[in-house]
């Protein structure tokens, strides 16, 4: 469980992203703090998880969690469960094929 999700203060188990220490320390971030990640598609919040396994400008999340759980209204607030791909682009592998590309994406993060 501690690979894919923190319990924290309220009771709630958080989808971990993984955050390179220098960009964390520039955005007043700690281990295991609760993250805003977002960009004009949508918004997530998660616990992070500070390392030096990432390069600088980069974060990284495992597979988005099955579950949504938006804070307010659906569509129009965080969610909380850790539905990574309401940031990912909708875009597919290529024009021949079905499978979507949503292995990357520009967002930002900062402290919640």
């Amino acid at each position: 469980m501690k690979d894919h999700r923190v319990l924290k203060e309220d009771g709630y188990y958080y989808w971990i992203i993984r955050i390179n220490t220098g960009d964390a320390e520039k955005r007043g971030i700690k281990d295991e703090d609760l993250v805003r990640v977002f960009n004009d598609r949508g918004e997530v919040i998660l616990a992070d998880q500070v390392t030096e396994r990432l390069p600088p400008g980069t974060v990284h999340s495992y597979e988005s969690s099955a579950d949504y759980d938006p804070i307010g209204v659906p569509g129009e607030s965080p969610d909380r469960a850790g539905c990574i791909n309401l940031v990912t682009p909708g875009r597919y592998i290529s024009k021949n094929a079905c499978g979507q590309a949503p292995n990357s994406c520009l967002v930002q993060i900062e402290k919640y």
